[in-house]
């Protein structure tokens, strides 16, 4: 099977017992979180982290 030629968009999102949404949906909330922490071993085997905030959720299928 391919994968579909569909994708879905969302702004709230929730998956292994985290809620995800984005900084637009949070805007005008009395609570407001759309930061996002990811790190990652390189192939040198450096440690990253990346600090951003979420703008758009997209399922891939």
């Amino acid at each position: 099977m391919r994968p579909l030629r569909q994708a879905r968009s969302w702004p709230v999102y929730f998956t292994n017992g985290y809620k995800f949404h984005t900084a637009s949906w949070g805007e005008g909330k009395s609570t407001y979180n759309s930061g996002v922490c990811v790190s990652g071993t390189g192939q040198d085997g450096s440690i990253s982290e990346y600090y951003g905030v979420l703008k758009e959720i997209i399922e891939l299928e």
